[in-house]
């Protein structure tokens, strides 16, 4: 393509048109005729890679910055590179999800849950439908490898391209709080937003819940959205939904225009009645918590939106027997396990409010076994631990990506938070603390594992080790 079709909209230029075949924003795979975006970040500046990537084949470059290179490169200047290079990466490829219904969906828990609902619904409503998330790439239900919850521009959109070679007419993707801050998404504006809900996490980066909130906002903009679905139970939630520019539909557990009522938990999963604008309907899933009504009627507003037959919705969600990870159930010799990856202060309670449902229900007790992921926000890890204490009978601590800190570091900031709790035991081996937890649960307890869900490997150090809580499950 030519360099200057793809020009973003704010910029400066410094050299000749370029025929380029390849964009990168990493200089480990720059090619021939390619163009480089300088991109910084924490530990390094792209801009002094520029000469590297010139030698490798880069013709043109991106950069805040004009650099000292030879006159044959093209040089083009922007006010922010990480911006510049998603508005680029979207032309290079065509614009693909232009003709798309594209539903962005946001939110501290249940991004992967909802999308994974909308697939479902979609698919069934007759939609070619992709899905770009924490697990992954789905084009028509087929799994496509993918990095990151929302992956950098230039895997995005080449992505897209994928779907949209595949016929896909509509894409459902999650948009991390990160990705919103490093305008990783600013190529695409979504005809849907979805703002599951704000609580807790990532404040080892955004420092204040504030900021936090407030990258999440720049989704529900009239420059990133059309519509807004937002789930307003926590008071930041509702001032986004005070303060966007673009017409908001608002949800909530139990009041306002769009509620849950006469919600039930059972063995078989939930039950509950949709309150939209004062019509009711009465819905059946396998999933369990009360989370899922909540995620299930983003879905069901959807539905509405786009004027889908409320029934073939209702079937699509009676389907969904689970999302991979997403508080799976595991029987073992009368011992129910949850696999979920609750990582979050919220997520841990919600997980733990319906493990104890699913505890009562069968008539036995309930057993957590968490940890905290290392270089990651430390101060939820407190917290985390008294909500473990407070909501489940017993606890057993462990590790959980510890990453480059010491897991017993970690563990002890847990127990910062409990010192007058006696419900809990420490046991580090992630595996050996599963067993534990085995050998202290009687027929009908439950064994809430918090924290990895479907992940397949233990980061240590850098090096992701293999490692499944499921398959760990699967060997005792």
């Amino acid at each position: 393509m030519e360099l200057f079709k793809m020009r973003p909209k704010d910029y400066m230029i410094y050299g000749n048109n370029k025929e380029i075949s390849q964009i990168s924003n990493d200089t480990r795979n720059i090619k021939p005729n390619s163009l480089y975006f300088c991109i910084k970040g924490e530990n390094f500046n792209g801009e002094e890679l520029a000469s590297e990537a010139v030698k490798k084949g880069s013709v043109a470059i991106v950069s805040e910055n004009k650099l000292n290179l030879d006159k044959s490169v093209t040089q083009i200047i922007v006010p922010c590179a990480r911006s510049a290079m998603s508005e680029m990466a979207n032309k290079f490829y065509g614009d693909p999800a232009k003709d798309m219904l594209k539903i962005a969906v946001t939110g501290t828990n249940g991004k992967t849950t909802t999308t994974m609902l909308l697939n479902n619904a979609l698919t069934k409503a007759g939609f070619k439908v992709g899905v770009i998330g924490t697990n992954g790439t789905l084009i028509n239900n087929k799994s496509v490898k993918s990095n990151l919850t929302t992956p950098d521009p230039i895997e995005f959109f080449s992505l897209l391209a994928k779907m949209k070679e595949e016929g896909v007419n509509c894409v459902c993707f999650e948009a991390s709080a990160h990705a919103l801050s490093l305008h990783k998404l600013d190529g695409i504006k979504s005809d849907i937003a979805i703002l599951t809900n704000i609580s807790q996490d990532h404040l080892d980066y955004f420092k204040t819940m504030e900021n936090y909130a407030n990258a999440k906002a720049k989704l529900f903009s009239n420059k990133m959205t059309s519509i807004g679905i937002i789930n307003t139970d926590s008071p930041l939630a509702n001032e986004i939904a005070d303060n966007c520019n673009v017409p908001v539909i608002r949800l909530s557990a139990d009041h306002g225009n769009v509620f849950i009522e006469d919600f039930k938990q059972t063995n078989s999963g939930i039950s509950f009645v949709s309150n939209i604008y004062g019509k009711k309907d009465r819905y059946n899933m396998k999933l369990n918590g009360h989370f899922n009504a909540l995620n299930a009627l983003n879905v069901l507003v959807i539905g509405q939106i786009l004027e889908i037959n409320k029934n073939v919705v209702k079937t699509a969600l009676s389907e969904v027997k689970e999302i991979p990870g997403r508080f799976n159930r595991i029987v073992k010799n009368g011992v129910n396990f949850i696999v979920d990856f609750a990582h979050t202060p919220e997520a841990i309670l919600n997980s733990l409010n319906a493990s104890r449902e699913l505890a009562d229900n069968c008539g036995g007790k309930l057993i957590c076994v968490f940890g905290c992921g290392g270089n990651r926000d430390a101060t939820k890890r407190s917290i985390m631990g008294k909500i473990a204490c407070d909501n489940a009978d017993k606890v057993i601590i462990t590790s959980d990506n510890p990453r480059n800190e010491d897991p017993m570091e970690i563990i002890n900031n847990i127990k910062s938070g409990i010192t007058e709790y006696t419900n809990y035991v420490i046991e580090p081996n992630r595996a050996k603390a599963i067993k534990l937890a085995y050998d202290q649960a009687n027929a009908n307890d439950v064994i809430a594992v918090l924290g990895k869900g479907c992940e397949n490997y233990f980061e240590v150090k850098g090096e992701k080790l293999p490692y499944s809580d499921s398959e760990e499950i699967g060997k005792i």
